[in-house]
């Protein structure tokens, strides 16, 4: 497995889940690192795959569709429906996997329809991400929870980074982030200095 990886088997697993065909719905709360999850997936597709990343916040904020967002991503023309756009990806005999970042946000039933009916395709590949699992979801996929980013993949992800910290307080780190409400992004986002120069100490 790839060192890089935070959480390597949980990768892998999705991997392998999406090779078997099914449509996944990853559901993680934030702060435990779901979009390093899937830049570590992204980096084990096979070569051969084209990926579309959409995100529901970015298209209620431009008042776009999901639709116009794959068409400008595969620069499709004289296409006018969902369906013809499918037919035409799965034409290509290329696995096209469609990533929908914050799904939890897409209200629209017909459009959510329209996504269950990707497994009618062979070639085409769903995977919806979302913060929390709706109650009344009418999405067809397999849930999938994110599990909390353990000490050990934290540590390693620490040394990773080369904060240049000895070992004590390498544990020491891993065990503070442990009590945070969103580790990895307070690992991701706080500048190197802040861990190298100590200063996380003074809220351990």
């Amino acid at each position: 497995m790839q060192e890089h990886c935070l959480r390597p088997e949980f990768t892998y697993q999705l991997l392998e889940s999406l090779q078997q065909g099914e449509n996944i719905n990853l559901i993680g709360p934030h702060g435990q690192g779901r979009r390093r999850t899937l830049q570590d997936l992204r980096s084990i597709l096979p070569e051969s795959w084209r990926v579309f990343q959409m995100d529901m916040r970015d298209i209620e904020k431009r008042k776009s569709s999901l639709l116009n967002e794959l068409f400008e991503q595969e620069k499709i023309e004289s296409i006018s429906n969902i369906h013809e756009c499918m037919s035409a990806l799965n034409e290509t005999s290329i696995y096209h996997l469609i990533v929908i970042h914050n799904f939890d946000l897409l209200t629209d039933l017909n459009v959510i329809y329209y996504l269950n009916e990707i497994k009618i395709y062979p070639y085409l590949l769903l995977l919806c991400v979302s913060e929390e699992k709706k109650t009344d979801a009418a999405l067809s996929a397999t849930d999938c929870i994110l599990p909390m980013v353990t000490s050990k993949q934290l540590l390693a992800e620490i040394k990773l980074r080369d904060f240049g910290l000895g070992q004590g307080d390498l544990l020491l780190l891993t065990s503070f982030l442990l009590q945070q409400t969103s580790p990895y992004s307070l690992l991701d986002t706080k500048p190197p200095a802040w861990f190298s120069d100590g200063l996380w100490k003074r809220g351990a």
